[in-house]
């Protein structure tokens, strides 16, 4: 599962949070809020039996809040007597903003650019069988999309990325050094931008810098890159202070990453860890992705939003896919708001990896 993904494992967002979701028509709101499912309190068992157990904090972050060794993680297991209540206030705020909106319709936002069988002639994917199965044990999820092309970094033993040119449909390889290797990177007028390096894919010319993120927030997915007006900018956020708490930009001239900035989290309800961030624009407006509980609802369809800076719901899609499709392998879905202004989204199937364009005004 994404990495990501696992920090949508909060209990009580799964039954509520796509019983009001529509494609076509904008949710009613409810006449009365009903009755949430409490945190199970510790030494109470789970619906599968198994015991609750008091989680020890972990160690402090630096003053500033950020963890550079990305070894922080919020404990799965909270204490807080008014931890219920909270949730049940974050749920009627997640409620208000979507019955405020109406609903976008799939067919009428999104568009399939690219749709390949894997690894010949699509992106390299390891897809085994057994027991009358057939399965992936790992497909692409780091995408970008840059001057009408789509850029995949996936599995292929030689290296390079998979290029994907949306107007003559030719599918290629840029060779590469610096394989991203599924974390965070940027192509931007030919330019590869990992956190430590940027080459040139079409001369091989490759500088390399100090990272600008630890090697725990990397691997375990809290960054994401952004890029318009030409510049690339690093999100890096930490678990306990929501989704992009700091920031860094590319110095094109220096070849190296400014200092990290603080960028405020969003707000309730679009400020969440169950709530995924992939992206900024030029205006500031933020594209995400709203999953059910993974544990609660596999077969409910989880929404792609679109949010002013603030976190203030502009628009919304319903997407076709249930939450296991879209986990058809551990790596989960690969999501980016190009420069372009529209958002890209991947989905690897064991007949068809897909790349839909959505454009959420």
């Amino acid at each position: 599962m994404n990495k990501l993904l696992r920090l949508a494992s909060f209990v009580l967002i799964a039954a509520m949070l796509f019983a009001f979701a529509a494609c076509t028509e904008a949710p009613k709101p409810a006449a009365a809020d009903p009755t949430q499912e409490a945190a199970a309190p510790v030494g109470t068992e789970t619906a599968d039996g198994d015991p609750t157990e008091a989680t020890e904090p972990t160690a402090a972050p630096s003053e500033d809040g950020y963890d550079p060794d990305g070894e922080n993680e919020p404990p799965t297991t909270t204490n807080d007597p008014n931890a219920a209540a909270k949730y049940e206030e974050e749920y009627r705020l997640l409620k208000e903003a979507f019955a405020a909106v109406q609903a976008t319709d799939f067919e009428t936002c999104a568009e399939k650019v690219m749709s390949l069988a894997p690894n010949s002639p699509g992106p390299v994917c390891t897809i085994e069988e057994g027991n009358g199965y057939r399965y992936f044990t790992s497909a692409p999820s780091v995408l970008f999309v840059d001057s009408g092309k789509i850029y995949i970094s996936d599995l292929d033993p030689q290296g390079g990325l998979f290029v994907y040119d949306m107007t003559s449909g030719a599918a290629a390889r840029a060779a590469n050094v610096s394989n991203p290797l599924g974390r965070p990177m940027a192509v931007v007028d030919g330019k590869l931008y990992t956190s430590h390096s940027v080459e040139d894919l079409s001369g091989g010319v490759i500088a390399e810098f100090d990272p600008c993120v630890s090697e725990g927030a990397e691997t375990n997915g809290f960054c994401f890159m952004s890029a318009y007006d030409g510049t690339v900018r690093m999100y890096i956020w930490e678990p306990q202070s929501g989704p992009g708490s700091y920031t860094c930009t590319f110095d094109a001239a220096q070849n190296k990453w400014s200092d990290m900035e603080a960028f405020g989290p969003l707000s309730v309800p679009f400020g969440l860890e169950w709530v995924q961030l992939h992206g900024f624009g030029p205006d500031g407006s933020c594209c995400q992705i709203v999953w059910p509980d993974e544990n609660g609802e596999p077969n409910a369809n989880p929404c792609i939003v679109h949010t002013d800076e603030s976190g203030k719901l502009l628009s919304y899609t319903q997407l076709p896919y249930t939450a296991a499709e879209l986990n058809t392998s551990d790596s989960g879905p690969g999501i980016c708001y190009a420069p372009d202004g529209s958002i890209y989204l991947m989905v690897c199937m064991l007949d068809e990896i897909a790349v839909w364009r959505i454009n959420l005004d």
